[in-house]
């Protein structure tokens, strides 16, 4: 049983700081729903080498996942480079993400309020399509 199925999950959870708002926590679930990755942030906890090598070659799927990708500074493309420079490996690393935004998917904004910009929340996408509350 693979843990690091094709497609997996992301979501970041922020929190209030002396500094504004920072990455609190991050968790990764696979296919199934199993738990991958799931860690409370410490600054300066340099978390994302371990991120990119799970979200390498992935469909990567979210809500809003544009933000959490940001918010735990992945610009891939110079990660993996640094990462090649830095480990001096010899031959070039390859990086394929697909990313899936449950936020932004067509099918799903019938479920946006009215009048909404960004499309639908997840509490409305978890209670119109799963028929299950969240809060």
């Amino acid at each position: 049983h693979d843990l690091l199925t094709e497609k997996i999950a992301i979501d970041c959870e922020m929190m209030r700081s002396n500094i504004g708002q920072v990455l609190g926590r991050v968790s990764v679930i696979n296919y199934e729903g199993v738990i991958i990755f799931d860690t409370f942030v410490c600054y300066p906890e340099p978390i994302t080498a371990y991120l990119v090598e799970l979200l390498r070659n992935r469909i990567v799927i979210g809500h809003d996942i544009q933000k959490d990708l940001t918010v735990i500074s992945m610009d891939l493309p110079s990660h993996i480079a640094r990462l090649y420079d830095l480990f001096r490996l010899p031959t070039q690393v390859t990086f394929d993400i697909k990313i899936r935004d449950t936020q932004r998917c067509r099918k799903y904004l019938q479920f946006a309020n009215a009048g909404a910009y960004q499309g639908p929340s997840l509490k409305n996408l978890a209670l119109k399509v799963l028929g299950r509350p969240i809060k």
